[in-house]
């Protein structure tokens, strides 16, 4: 997905192509050219974090076993690449990671392996209860059914979360008093659910996963966030639909695109756009005298 920044400009990704930033006028500031693919964010230094692919061989040696290893790409805000943190030595000891490889080197598997499909970043404040600092990195390992966060400082995993309870998960956040949402993809036969994860405990303190009457599904692709006001924003994506959830777990309000392609509603995408964001792309509007009622 894309990224609006607070001060107007946009951070656009356009997958296995490139990314680039993009002005509040549409001028061109810098742009990167590669594997960038799936999410990309920012810190309050003006710091881009995007996802990024490459094969690489893996597993025991002789095995002849390749991979897609992603990383976490940081670049400056005028568009100098600053560091580069590579999954395969991150998740290097992580346990559902070595038991893959082993797995493919006795298949004798040769066609590279999406063995992590990184499909999410948030750039972190720092815990209420130090599990993590400022500019830790939030991500989600779809293939590993894992979510985790990496310390940029460290250059280390500190924590994670998912197997036994995640399956092909995406966009996991963090709420104002430091929970975790994550869009469960495939909970069951044609059924997702949206979780809020205590990390401190790993303990899962809310689930939804729709009702008979507004069944809830996305194979692939969604998004979760926690709002300012405690409800949680949801984009399910297969459905084409949006809605936004109480604590109790109550539709506050829905939408669902009104294309279709083969009697299938058109896949969405979304975002939040609230707080100091909300504020600095408001006051954009109002001086150019577009901004509408929120």
């Amino acid at each position: 997905r894309s990224m609006l920044m607070p001060d107007g400009s946009l951070i656009v990704n356009v997958a296995r192509t490139g990314i680039a930033k993009l002005d509040w006028d549409g001028n061109l500031q810098w742009k990167l050219a590669g594997e960038y693919h799936h999410d990309v964010n920012y810190d309050d230094e003006g710091r881009v974090y995007a996802l990024f692919e490459r094969t690489i061989d893996a597993g025991p040696e002789g095995a002849g076993v390749k991979i897609r290893d992603d990383a976490i790409v940081v670049v400056s805000p005028e568009g100098k690449v600053e560091d580069q943190l590579w999954f395969s030595e991150l998740f290097a000891d992580y346990e559902p990671y070595q038991q893959a490889l082993e797995k493919a080197a006795k298949k004798k598997r040769r066609k590279p392996w999406d063995i992590f499909h990184g499909n999410s970043i948030e750039v972190l404040k720092a815990h209420p209860a130090g599990l993590w600092e400022d500019g830790d990195l939030l991500t989600s390992l779809r293939s590993r059914n894992t979510i985790a966060v990496i310390s940029r400082k460290k250059r280390e995993v500190i924590w994670t979360w998912g197997p036994g309870h995640l399956k092909r998960q995406h966009s996991p956040s963090v709420t104002v008093d430091g929970k975790i949402v994550v869009f469960d993809n495939r909970h069951g036969p044609k059924k997702s659910r949206v979780l809020v994860v205590d990390p401190v405990k790993k303990e899962i303190t809310f689930s939804y996963v729709g009702t008979k009457d507004r069944p809830f599904y996305s194979e692939t692709r969604g998004i979760s966030e926690g709002l300012d006001n405690g409800n949680l924003f949801v984009v399910s994506s297969n459905q084409g639909r949006l809605f936004e959830l109480n604590p109790e777990g109550k539709i506050v309000w829905e939408y669902f695109h009104p294309e279709s392609f083969k009697s299938k509603r058109e896949p969405i995408r979304g975002s939040r756009i609230e707080g100091a964001l909300y504020e600095a792309i408001k006051a954009r509007l109002d001086a150019a005298g577009t901004a509408s009622q929120p």
